[in-house]
């Protein structure tokens, strides 16, 4: 069956730097939207740091659409006025003050996204706090275990790779989180059922799209449930090793255009990418 829909994470994935979109990639998704194929994406970020990314490749005929926080935000940025939430999930009150309190017990930096979308929330100052500062250009805003602030989703930053592991085991005794990893030791966590499967899930609901019309291609464990869900789930050849194993295929790096290569052999007959 034909493909419908293309979903691309960001960071590892579209992008062969932070903010930088492969240039084959580009023409890819233009050669998509040429056959009149949806292209979304479906990232961690915060709205904040993905809106211009967003932009600059997924506005056919003024449309887009990007997950972020994992599907905790589903958003419509068509209008360059306002956001359109088309859906929203945060963790509750009780979850996040737990997690504050397990993060200074366990003496990890935290920076959680406000539901405002326009504050990063922390425990303490970091290196990793302030990188992610910088990252989102987003002021900062300390709290402690008895915050009321609400939160899309929080990170932890573990110290050293070998935190990960046991820090899951501990997080798994919370009831209701849905947990993943990221890339240099870091846990992200949102409500249970929000990730990028569940949300991609949402929009073909809408748009009328089967799985087995969807590629989707990713890097991290946070892609895990979208890969495994969609028929063609494309790992990049710089995922993480869990991933692959799942993964319909393995493109090539994301330095080295994969997502283009990914589209190109899946979308269209013969390479016009090289």
């Amino acid at each position: 069956m034909a493909i419908k829909l293309i979903v691309l994470d960001l960071d590892g994935t579209l992008l062969k730097s932070r903010w930088k979109i492969h240039p084959k990639n580009l023409i890819a998704i233009q050669k998509a939207y040429q056959k009149n194929i949806k292209v979304i994406i479906a990232t961690g970020r915060a709205p904040s740091s993905t809106i211009d990314i967003a932009k600059a490749c997924l506005m056919h005929e003024k449309t887009g659409h990007i997950i972020c926080y994992n599907g905790g935000n589903i958003l419509d940025i068509t209008n360059d006025n306002r956001l359109d939430i088309l859906y929203e999930k945060s963790l509750t009150k009780e979850q996040i003050q737990t997690i504050v309190k397990f993060a200074n017990k366990n003496n990890l930096a935290m920076w959680g996204y406000s539901t405002d979308n326009k504050t990063g929330l922390i425990n303490r100052r970091s290196l990793k706090v302030k990188i992610m500062e910088n990252f989102n250009n987003l002021p900062t805003k300390q709290i402690d275990e008895n915050t009321d602030e609400g939160m899309y989703k929080i990170l932890l930053f573990c110290k050293k790779k070998k935190q990960v592991n046991p820090i899951l085991e501990q997080l798994n005794t919370i009831k209701n989180l849905e947990l993943a990893t990221s890339s240099h030791s870091v846990i992200e966590i949102n409500p249970i059922g929000i990730n990028k499967a569940a949300a991609v899930q949402f929009l073909c609901k809408k748009w009328n799209i089967t799985p087995d019309q969807v590629l989707a291609c990713g890097d991290g464990m946070n892609d895990y449930k979208l890969i495994k869900w969609a028929k063609y789930g494309i790992a990049m050849q710089n995922a993480h090793p869990n991933l692959k194993e799942i993964a319909y295929d393995v493109t090539s790096k994301n330095t080295c255009g994969g997502v283009a290569k990914a589209i190109d052999k899946y979308v269209f007959p013969k390479s016009e990418f090289e």
